[in-house]
C-alpha cells in the first residue's frame, strides 16, 4: 500500500476522496480529474479497511473506462488488496450478478447474451410471423421502441394494456412474443442486463438485501448518462448503506437520444436529502482561452448546475473561426492547417482530431486530408467485433455454451457453406418441436428422422465438426477451442479459395480474433484466474467500445458524440451552421443539449481550437447558403479571431446592419437566397413523353411535310432560329419532330464522371443526371464502352439513331465525340510505352508495334460514327514524340523536331483525310503534354499536313494559364481553325520555389493546376465575348479537372456558370428600332428630298 495517496490532489478533490460515508454527488467539470478522485477514493476506502475491494462496487459506461480505473487503482494498492473489485460497466456487472442468480428467475447460468444484430434477426422473423414484412415496418423502429419500453421498466404485458394506435399495436404484438423468443432460448438482450436484476431484486427481496448488505459502496460514473432502468437498480441497492457516491458533469449530459436523462444527475440531492455536494472545477487540460469560451457557451444554458472551470494552464493561442465557401473548402483547409502546424511545431498527425456532429459530414474531410497525404482514421467506425466473420465465430462459441440457442445454430449451421439450406434447417427444428426433441438430436441421426441422403451427409458433416467442439471445450483452452474451430471448419482454407482482398482481410480478422483470446487469456492467468469460454464470449459481447491502437499516428474523424471522453492537443470543430450544429432545434430541451455537445466538443482541446462553418452546402444535390451557427454569438468574444485576425465581433456587424434593414421595411429576401439555385432552362417544357420519346407539344410544332425528316437534319424556325432534329415521331402528316434549336451550351464532357457507380455507368443513367443538372448537351469519351460501341456506330445508323434517341429522351443532344485517349496512342514516344499500355487492349498491349495501326483504326471509327450521328467536328490529342525534348539539354540534333512533326504528320495525314471525306473537323486540344501544345507547335504541324483544312483546334483556355500564354490573343490568331470549345479554369501562381514544370508535385501541391469554373483566373467573360465576336457557333463544353472540388458540385456550378457567361448576340441593332429603318427606293428618294 502506498503512503502518498493523497498528495496529489487537489482541496477539492482530497475532500471528495475523504468523504466516505453516506451519499455524495462530485460535479467534475471536464478535465478536472474525475476518474483520478474515483479511483483514489475506493484505495482510500480499501486502505481504510472500511470495505473489503468486493464489498465496493463500480459502475462505468464503456469498457476502456472500466479498465482504465482497474489499472489506476492497482498502481495505487498492493496488488493483493485489488483482487475481488467489482469494477466494470452496468451490463457487465449485473450479467456477472445475473449468472449467479440466474435460475430464480428461470434460466440457466450458461444464458445467451444478444447483440443487437440478433435482435434485429428475430424481430424480422416475429415480423413474418403475424403477416407483415420488414419493409412495412422497419425492424429497427421496433427494436428502438421496445429498447425504449425495457428502459422504461414497463413490460409487454403492461404496454399491451395501454396500445393506443395501429403502430403500438404491432409493436406490442412483437414485444410480447420477443420476450417468449428470448425465454424460449435461454437468451438475455442488453436491456436485459439492466431490468432482469430488478426484477430478480423484486421477486427475492433477500437478494436484494443480500446485495445492499454485500455492497457497502456504490461509485457512478458519468451519472449523467443513466437512463430510468439504471437509475431504479442503483437507488435499490444504496437504499440501506447510502454509502453512494455519483461522479458526474451535467454539462456534458449529451444522450437523451440514448435514453438518458439529464434529471437523474440534477435531482440527486432531493433524492438523498443528507447528501453533499463538491464541485470539481480546476481544469487540467485546456488553455485559458480555450476555457474561457467553453465557459461563456455553457453559462447560457438555464437548466444546469452552476459552476465555472477555472485552469492555471497558460493562457495559450486564440481560438480561430473561419466562415468557408463550402464544405469541400472546409476539409481543404482544415488539412492544410494540419500540415502548417506539424511543419512549425513539430505535431504528429495523431496529435490532431476533426469533430462534426453528424457522420455525412466526414467526406469533405477525408477527401482534403487525402489530398495533403495525411493519413486518418473514422474513430468509432464499424467495430471488430461486428464484422461478419466475428460474429460467425462468435456465435459457433455461443452454441457450444448453449444448445438452445437456435439463433447461433441458424447463422452458422451452413457457414464455411456446406449445402443446409435455410428450408433443411426449418424442416429440422419443426421436427424437433413435433418430437419433442433437442434440435441436436435430430442433428444427430438425420436419416432416422426421414431426410434425404443428401441432406443427411451435410447435416451429419456438421453435427460431428460441432459434438467434436462440444468435447475439446470442456477439457481444452479457448485459445485451443478456437484454433480448432478454424481447422475442423477448414474455415481459412475457404476463404484462401475466394482469392480476394475481401477474404484476404476476412482471413487477418479471424487471425486477430484469436490474438485477442490468447491476449485475454493471459491477462486472466496473470490473475489467478481460468478463462472460461463463456466469461470470454461475454467480454467479447460487451466490448464494443474497443478502441484502435493509441500509438496509430494518424488524424481521429469523428462526431462529438463519439468524443466524449478524450483529448487531442489539436481540434476541429466543423459545420458550425444552424440546422446542422446547432441540429434540433424544436425545444428549448434540445437546444440545451445541442448546447452542452458544443461544450464538450470545446472542451476536448487541449492547446489550440479551430471553429468553422461553410457559407453553403451542398444538400439534396443543391448548394445552398446556410446561416452561421447560433453558438459562435456564445462564445467570449474576446479570446476568439478570425483567420485573418480581426477580431469576432467584426462579423456581427452584418447581423445589426441586416436588422437596421429590416426594422426599415426593407426586404432581406435577397440577403436569405440561396448562393446556387436551380434554373428552369428552356428547354425543360419541352419534355413530354410520348411513345417513348420526347416530343414538342402540338402548339410548339411546325408541320414539315414538304421534306423528307430525319434526325440530324437543320431547320429555321421563325421563333426559334436554327435547330437540329433529335427525334421524330408519327407518320406521314402527322409526323411531328423534336427539334434542338440552337444554343451554345451548357454541354458536359463526360470522361471525368463515367464510371461503375450509379448514376454514371450507363447512357441512360448518366444523361438523366446530367440534363437534370442543366446541360443540353454531352461530349462522349469514345473510348468507354458504357456510353458508345465505336466500332458499331461507325457502321451502324440504327445504331446511332438509338443513341441520339437515348440521349433525346432527356431533352439533350451529343454535342461531339472524343478520342484523346486513342489520339495520343498515334504518336506514343517508345519511351513512354509502359506508361500509356493502359489504353490499349489486352491482346496488344505488349506489342508497341501494333497500338499505332490499332489507334488509326479508333479514329476512323471515330470519323465514320461521327458522319453518322450527323456531328460536326470531333475531339482528340496529337501524341507526344518530340515532346520528351522540349527543353533543350542535352542540345538535340537541329533535323530532330522537323523530322518528329514529318513523322507526326505521316501519321495522321490518312486518318485527316478519313474525317474530311465524312465532312467532319477534327480538332486537336493544344495541351502542354502534346506535340501540339501552343500556337507554334500547331503552325508547324499544319504546314506539315499541308494546311489540311480539317486540321482543326479546340480551344481550352486552363492550359494557356499554365503555360503563361494569352489565350485572347490564341483567339484572335486562331479563331477560324477554332471548331470546339472546353470552359475549363485554372491557376497559375509562380512563386520562389515553383514555375511552369510543377517541380513534379502532384496537381493539388503545384502552383499551376486546374480549377473549377469561376475558383481560377481565366477570363471568362472575355473569352465568350471573344467567341461571339468571332461568331463560333459551336458547343460551351465543361471539362472538370479541379483538384480541389467535388466533380458533382464542380458540374452542377458549371452549368450555371456556363449559362450566365453565353453570349446571345442581338439580331436587331440602334438603327433597327426605328420604324421607318427599312424603306423601299422611291421613299428614300423621298425622304431626301429627290
Amino acid at each position: 500500500m502506498k503512503d502518498n495517496l493523497l498528495e496529489s490532489l487537489n482541496t477539492p478533490q482530497r475532500e471528495a476522496v475523504e468523504l466516505t460515508e453516506g451519499p455524495l454527488i462530485i460535479v467534475a467539470g471536464a478535465g478536472s480529474g474525475k476518474t483520478k478522485v474515483i479511483t483514489h477514493r475506493i484505495a482510500n476506502i480499501i486502505r481504510l479497511h472500511l470495505a473489503k475491494p468486493d464489498n465496493i462496487l463500480a459502475l462505468t459506461f464503456t469498457n476502456k473506462a472500466a479498465r482504465e480505473m482497474k489499472t489506476r487503482i492497482s498502481s495505487l494498492l498492493d496488488s493483493s488488496e485489488v483482487k475481488g473489485l467489482w469494477i466494470g460497466t452496468f451490463h457487465s456487472n449485473f450479467a456477472k450478478l445475473l449468472r449467479i442468480h440466474a435460475k430464480t428467475i428461470g434460466y440457466t447460468q450458461d444464458f445467451t447474451i444478444y447483440d443487437s444484430d440478433d435482435v434485429e434477426k428475430i424481430i424480422k422473423v416475429l415480423l413474418l410471423e403475424i403477416g407483415l414484412t420488414p419493409k412495412e415496418i422497419g425492424t429497427k423502429a421496433i427494436q428502438g421502441r421496445i429498447s425504449f419500453l425495457k428502459n422504461k421498466l414497463i413490460s409487454s404485458q403492461a404496454f399491451s394494456q395501454e396500445a393506443k394506435n395501429y403502430l403500438d399495436d404491432v409493436v406490442s404484438k412483437i414485444f410480447l412474443k420477443y420476450e417468449e423468443k428470448l425465454f424460449k432460448n435461454n437468451a438475455m438482450d442488453f436491456d436485459d442486463l439492466l431490468v432482469k436484476p430488478i426484477e430478480l431484486f423484486k421477486k427475492e427481496e433477500s437478494i436484494l438485501k443480500q446485495y445492499q448488505e454485500k455492497f457497502k459502496y456504490l461509485m457512478v460514473d458519468e451519472y449523467q448518462d443513466t437512463n430510468y432502468a439504471q437509475y431504479m437498480v442503483i437507488k435499490m441497492l444504496s437504499e440501506k448503506n447510502k454509502n453512494i457516491c455519483v461522479v458526474g458533469d451535467d454539462s456534458q449530459s449529451i444522450y437523451s437520444w440514448r435514453g438518458a436523462d439529464i434529471e437523474n444527475i440534477l435531482r440527486f440531492e432531493k433524492d438523498y436529502h443528507d447528501s453533499k455536494l463538491i464541485k470539481l472545477n480546476q481544469n487540467y487540460r485546456c488553455t485559458k482561452s480555450i476555457l474561457a469560451a467553453a465557459n461563456s457557451v455553457i453559462s447560457k444554458n438555464k437548466n444546469q448546475i452552476k459552476k465555472e472551470l477555472t485552469t492555471e494552464n497558460e493562457n495559450g493561442e486564440k481560438i480561430i473561426f473561419s466562415q468557408l465557401e463550402n464544405e469541400i473548402i472546409e476539409g481543404v483547409r482544415v488539412a492544410q492547417i494540419i500540415r502548417e502546424l506539424k511543419l512549425k511545431y513539430g505535431w504528429k498527425n495523431s496529435d490532431f482530431a476533426v469533430f462534426y456532429r453528424t457522420n455525412y459530414q466526414s467526406r469533405s474531410f477525408e477527401d482534403g486530408l487525402r489530398q495533403n497525404g495525411i493519413p486518418y482514421r473514422i474513430y468509432g467506425g464499424v467495430s471488430f467485433y461486428k464484422r461478419k466473420e466475428i460474429k460467425d465465430v462468435t456465435a459457433y462459441l455461443r452454441l457450444i455454451t448453449n444448445f438452445s440457442d437456435e439463433e447461433s445454430l441458424s447463422r452458422i449451421i451452413n457457414y464455411p457453406p456446406r449445402g443446409i439450406g435455410d428450408v433443411t434447417l426449418s424442416k429440422v427444428i419443426l421436427k424437433a418441436r413435433e418430437e419433442n426433441l433437442q434440435v441436436f438430436d435430430i442433428l444427430s441421426k438425420p436419416a432416422s428422422f426421414g431426410f434425404s441422403e443428401r441432406a443427411s451427409l451435410a447435416i451429419k458433416e456438421f453435427y460431428d465438426v460441432f459434438h467434436y467442439l462440444v468435447e475439446i471445450s470442456k477439457k481444452c483452452s479457448v485459445v485451443e477451442v478456437i484454433e480448432k474451430l478454424y481447422e475442423k471448419t477448414k474455415w481459412i482454407e475457404y476463404l484462401k479459395r475466394e482469392e480476394s482482398v475481401e477474404s484476404n482481410s476476412k482471413i487477418l480478422n479471424l487471425e486477430e480474433f484469436l490474438s485477442f483470446a490468447t491476449y485475454f487469456s493471459k491477462n486472466k492467468m496473470q490473475e489467478d484466474e481460468v478463462l472460461s469460454l463463456q466469461s470470454f464470449l461475454q467480454e467479447v459481447l460487451l466490448a464494443s467500445d474497443l478502441e484502435e491502437a493509441d500509438d496509430e499516428n494518424k488524424v481521429s474523424l469523428m462526431t462529438i458524440h463519439s468524443a466524449k471522453g478524450l483529448e487531442f492537443p489539436v481540434v476541429f470543430v466543423v459545420g458550425l451552421e444552424d440546422g446542422l450544429f446547432p441540429l434540433s432545434v424544436e425545444t428549448h430541451k434540445e437546444l440545451e443539449e445541442e448546447r452542452r455537445l458544443f461544450y464538450v466538443a470545446i472542451t476536448r482541446a487541449k492547446k489550440r481550437l479551430f471553429l468553422s462553418m461553410a457559407k453553403s452546402r451542398n444538400k439534396y444535390g443543391n448548394f445552398q447558403q446556410t446561416l452561421r451557427s447560433r453558438f459562435i454569438g456564445d462564445l467570449d468574444m474576446g479570446v476568439v479571431c478570425l483567420e485573418n485576425g480581426l477580431p469576432l465581433s467584426e462579423l456581427f456587424y452584418e447581423e445589426k446592419e441586416r436588422n437596421r434593414i429590416v426594422r426599415n421595411g426593407t426586404s432581406t429576401e435577397e440577403i436569405k437566397k440561396p448562393v446556387w439555385m436551380e434554373s428552369d432552362f428552356e428547354l425543360r417544357r419541352l419534355r413530354k413523353k410520348i411513345r417513348g420519346l420526347n416530343i414538342l407539344p402540338d402548339s410548339d410544332a411546325e408541320k414539315l411535310s414538304s421534306v423528307e425528316i430525319r434526325i440530324g437534319m437543320s431547320v429555321s424556325h421563325r421563333i426559334f432560329g436554327t435547330g437540329k432534329v433529335i427525334a421524330i415521331n408519327g407518320e406521314a402528316d402527322e409526323q411531328t419532330a423534336l427539334i434542338m434549336f440552337k444554343n451554345a451550351g451548357p454541354a458536359l464532357f463526360l470522361a471525368q464522371y463515367v464510371s461503375s457507380n450509379e448514376p454514371f455507368n450507363s447512357l441512360e443513367t448518366i444523361c438523366k443526371w446530367a440534363s437534370d443538372l442543366g446541360f443540353l448537351a454531352i461530349q462522349i469519351p469514345s473510348w468507354d464502352a458504357r456510353l458508345i460501341d465505336l466500332k458499331k456506330a461507325s457502321e451502324s445508323r440504327a445504331y446511332c439513331d438509338e443513341i441520339a434517341a437515348t440521349v433525346a429522351r432527356y431533352g439533350m443532344e451529343i454535342s461531339e465525340l472524343s478520342t484523346h485517349l486513342q489520339g495520343q496512342l498515334v504518336a506514343v514516344h517508345p519511351a513512354y510505352s509502359e506508361l500509356f499500355s493502359a489504353f490499349v487492349p489486352e491482346k496488344i498491349k505488349n506489342d508497341f508495334s501494333a497500338w499505332q495501326k490499332w489507334s488509326t483504326e479508333q479514329l476512323i471509327f471515330a470519323a465514320k460514327a461521327s458522319r453518322l450521328l450527323n456531328l460536326k467536328a470531333h475531339a482528340t490529342f496529337s501524341g507526344s514524340l518530340a515532346w520528351p525534348y522540349i527543353y533543350p539539354w542535352p542540345q538535340r540534333p537541329y533535323a530532330l523536331v522537323d523530322e518528329a512533326f514529318s513523322e507526326l504528320a505521316r501519321r495522321w495525314l490518312p486518318i485527316l483525310n478519313k474525317f474530311d471525306e465524312v465532312g467532319v473537323d477534327l480538332c486537336y486540344e493544344i495541351h502542354p503534354s502534346e506535340d501540339l501544345h501552343d500556337g507554334v507547335t500547331y503552325e508547324m504541324f499544319l504546314d506539315k499536313v499541308k494546311n489540311h483544312k480539317r486540321a482543326c483546334l479546340l480551344f481550352d483556355p486552363s492550359h494557356f494559364v499554365l503555360q503563361c500564354l494569352d489565350y485572347l490573343a490564341y483567339l484572335d490568331h486562331y479563331q477560324e481553325r477554332i471548331k470546339m470549345f472546353h470552359v475549363k479554369d485554372a491557376e497559375f501562381r509562380p512563386n520562389g520555389k515553383q514555375g511552369v514544370y510543377g517541380g513534379y508535385q502532384n496537381w493539388e501541391n503545384r502552383n499551376g493546376r486546374f480549377r473549377s469554373l469561376g475558383d481560377g483566373q481565366v477570363d471568362f467573360k472575355a473569352i465568350f465575348s471573344k467567341l461571339a465576336q468571332y461568331d463560333f457557333d459551336g458547343w460551351a463544353v465543361l471539362e472538370w479537372e479541379c483538384c480541389i472540388k467535388d466533380a458533382e458540385i464542380g458540374a452542377r456550378e458549371g452549368a450555371e456558370f456556363i449559362k450566365k457567361n453565353i453570349i446571345k448576340v442581338t439580331e436587331r441593332t440602334f438603327d433597327d428600332f426605328s420604324g421607318n429603318h427599312f424603306l423601299n427606293k422611291q421613299s428614300i428618294k423621298k425622304v431626301l428630298g429627290l
